[in-house]
């Protein structure tokens, strides 16, 4: 069961009703607040004592996530540890399993950056700039039946080259400074692949390259990373995006999406090259149903070679 619940609609069944939006034969989470706060939109969800969380997506540390907080942002995140709060990838989501051993999902359905925060016992706060909807997921009897709702709705996978499964190893530093800055790729441009146009051309070099002898493609730095301060272009860069993306908005509004509509660019162009072959692309930034369509894989970021690197791995 998938129900969609708008700030606007929102707020006046809880001036109607008080509490409950979910169906009575459903456990009911408790709405103490759904509210618009100097530009914010700020929703806490109180769930029965002894609830438990997971999801958030790309994180460091385990994957039981109850006490953290999690600002989705896709952030090149160098040398990650437990304490980092923004790794490469944004899924706004939480898994929350109750007492009872059933479980539902609370999906935030919005592309701007948005802060999760899991630190009140048994409680899911959710900020974000602008109303946004949330799509709840159950309660199912389990963990799995929640998750299979959850991909019917974002998408799965597409069956991946069977060349490329397995563990993968990027060697790139090992390599000596001189060897490295001998290619580094030099200035950069990032296209604007929220327009169609952008979009095709970038396809048209993808099936160039391909045709050549690649069989898969690393798309890389793609959150977008910028070498600067905040790590990332200007909020205020405009991208001139098609009506079906979203139109014309400001940068904060595509960033969490730059990577999957690069790595989506990406696979239609091996496809152009290849119509019989599996793609195979490889992305480092991503977004909610990025996987869907794609065949892609994500890489899990840059974690400093030693022990503590690897225990701090994303899950």
């Amino acid at each position: 069961m998938i129900e969609i619940m708008h700030y606007r609609a929102f707020l006046l069944e809880i001036q109607k009703t008080g509490i409950n939006l979910l169906p009575n034969f459903m456990i009911q989470p408790t709405f103490r607040h759904f509210q618009r706060v100097t530009g914010e939109q700020r929703v806490n969800i109180e769930l029965p004592v002894g609830t438990s969380f997971y999801g958030t997506g790309e994180v460091s540390g385990g994957l039981e996530r109850t006490g953290k907080r999690i600002f989705t942002w896709n952030t090149d995140s160098y040398g990650y540890g437990v304490e980092t709060t923004s790794l490469y990838q944004s899924h706004p989501w939480v898994l929350a399993v109750l007492p009872n051993g059933k479980s539902l999902e609370i999906l935030a359905d919005t592309t701007k950056r948005c802060e999760i925060d899991l630190r009140k016992t048994s409680n899911i706060r959710i900020v974000s700039p602008s109303p946004y909807p949330l799509i709840t997921f159950g309660p199912f009897s389990s963990t799995a039946d929640v998750l299979m709702s959850f991909s019917h709705a974002v998408g799965t996978v597409f069956m991946p080259p069977k060349w490329s499964l397995g563990y993968q190893q990027c060697r790139c530093s090992y390599s000596s400074d001189a060897r490295v800055r001998e290619v580094w790729p030099g200035p950069c441009v990032f296209p604007d692949f929220t327009k169609s146009e952008a979009h095709s051309w970038w396809a048209s070099l993808v099936k160039d390259f391909v045709t050549n002898g690649a069989d898969g493609l690393w798309n890389d730095m793609n959150e977008p990373a910028v070498k600067t301060e905040t790590k990332t272009m200007p909020e205020s860069n405009i991208h001139r995006g098609d009506l079906q993306q979203g139109g014309k908005q400001n940068h904060s509004h595509y960033h969490n999406v730059y990577g999957m509509l690069m790595a989506r660019s990406t696979y239609e162009g091996m496809k152009l090259a290849k119509e019989q072959k599996r793609p195979f692309v490889l992305t480092r930034a991503g977004f909610v149903g990025s996987q869907r369509g794609l065949a892609d894989s994500h890489i899990q970021g840059q974690i400093l070679v030693d022990l503590l690197g690897m225990q701090h791995q994303s899950c």
